[in-house]
């Protein structure tokens, strides 16, 4: 097990670490700390867009931003 750092955009943009198994996939990643859809959002690691196959490494960092902000009500 290992740690990356998430920020998660869609929510408080607030970074944190969470521990990862050897193996985890960005789409496992992804299912598992955000809600909704994972299509309607852009994910990056250290910066680059990877596929969904692409295995999580220690120390990588971890971004999901919608690509369609939803209005306030």
């Amino acid at each position: 097990m290992f740690q990356v750092t998430f920020v998660n955009n869609s929510g408080a943009g607030y970074a944190e670490k969470r521990d990862v198994s050897k193996g985890t996939t960005i789409a496992d990643f992804i299912a598992q700390h955000t809600e909704g859809n994972p299509d309607g959002l852009m994910i990056r690691v250290n910066r680059e867009i990877v596929t969904r196959d692409y295995a999580l490494n220690p120390g990588d960092k971890i971004t999901a931003t919608p690509t369609k902000l939803r209005a306030a009500v």
